[in-house]
């Protein structure tokens, strides 16, 4: 999200409007062209808005199907990368580097993640 920027539109884009916004919700800038902007009107302002998620948006309260904080869900999904010592997806995600897990377990696990996060595991409301 960066803010209204002068020029051509081949112009780069000037201030990120996060700093913008931080310093909206922090209170802290007293810069005058964002003294008493809202979180809103900062958004509606800018000329460009970029929208992500992460990982979060893709998991259920209600399935089995957390990997990523949940030790349980990714032995299930993934046992064979658990009995490496392994509990979640976000301790594995170094997992390709480590020698002293055989390189088919670790591709196997990538191969799998993929297909879990993209086919097998149901959107959330989130999307």
């Amino acid at each position: 999200l960066v803010s209204h920027h002068s020029g051509s539109s081949c112009s780069p884009p000037s201030t990120p409007i996060t700093s913008t916004m931080a310093a909206i919700h922090n209170n802290t800038a007293g810069d005058p062209r964002t003294e008493g902007w809202t979180e809103a009107e900062a958004i509606a302002g800018a000329d460009r808005l970029l929208i992500v998620a992460a990982a979060g948006l893709s998991i259920s309260d209600t399935l089995p199907n957390n990997p990523y904080h949940n030790a349980s869900d990714f032995a299930l999904h993934y046992p064979a990368v658990a009995e490496h010592g392994y509990r979640t997806s976000y301790d594995a995600m170094g997992l390709s580097r480590d020698p002293s897990v055989p390189r088919e377990v670790r591709v196997a696990h990538m191969a799998e993640h993929f297909l879990n996060m993209r086919f097998r595991f149901p959107p959330t409301e989130g999307y």
